[in-house]
């Protein structure tokens, strides 16, 4: 009995591994690190247990899914109505299209069910402005630290424009923002902004960022 024990654990201690390589491979080393670690922190901090007790992909896959019914008491995040997304890039006249958005976000490489993340790149007088993703969940903040943790620990030396700060307008809900320039992950400067239960992530092309910064306080309401 102790000896099967014993077995079943190692073999429990192999899923994650095995999935992480399978989901890595062909990756840059610096995305290898990224989803790795990101990985390793959704399942300590979401406390999703059962993913390491499936005998199959789908538990490990859950690990990183985003729940959507109420709200989640680790979190504190209540799921709300927030801005209408559609709605604002209209305002902010930039059209999205799904043309070149491939597998180009952290959070589509990290969120693995296609439906609960949304990507488009945007468009101004035919020009790009940004890559846009976003999702909503009540177990964002998580993902935020998780992936905050990831991207500080594979930063290249080139990283430049480095920014970690939490935002607190007046009459605005806070914001936690993270923007960088790493010509190892992307030659594009990348932001990840939180703002209650959602998360969003720009890749702003260059000379484009006050359309991109208008965007985000619009986001921000």
């Amino acid at each position: 009995m102790i000896a099967e024990r014993l077995n079943d654990k190692r073999r429990m201690k192999k899923i994650p591994a095995r999935l992480l390589f399978r989901y890595t491979r062909g990756m840059p080393r610096v995305w290898k690190i990224f989803v790795t670690v990101v990985f390793i922190g959704a399942l300590g901090t979401l406390g999703t247990l059962d993913a390491l007790l499936l005998p199959s992909d789908v538990g490990a896959v859950m690990a990183l899914q985003p729940h959507s019914n109420g709200n989640d008491a680790s979190s504190g995040v209540d799921i709300h109505t927030g801005p209408d997304v559609t709605g604002i890039l209209q305002s902010q006249h930039l059209t999205p299209t799904s043309d070149g958005t491939g597998n180009g976000s952290l959070l589509s490489r990290i969120i693995t069910d296609p439906a609960t993340v949304q990507t488009y790149v945007l468009l101004k007088d035919n020009d790009r402005v940004a890559l846009f993703s976003w999702t909503q969940s009540a177990n964002v903040k998580e993902y935020f630290n998780a992936m905050r943790t990831a991207l500080l620990k594979s930063f290249s030396p080139g990283v430049r424009d480095l920014h970690d700060d939490r935002v607190a307008d007046p009459g605005k809900p806070v914001r936690d923002v993270l923007s960088f320039l790493d010509p190892q992950i992307s030659d594009e400067k990348i932001i990840l902004m939180r703002v209650q239960d959602r998360l969003y992530e720009f890749h702003v092309a260059p000379g484009k960022e006050m359309d991109v910064q208008g965007l985000m306080e619009a986001l921000s309401m």
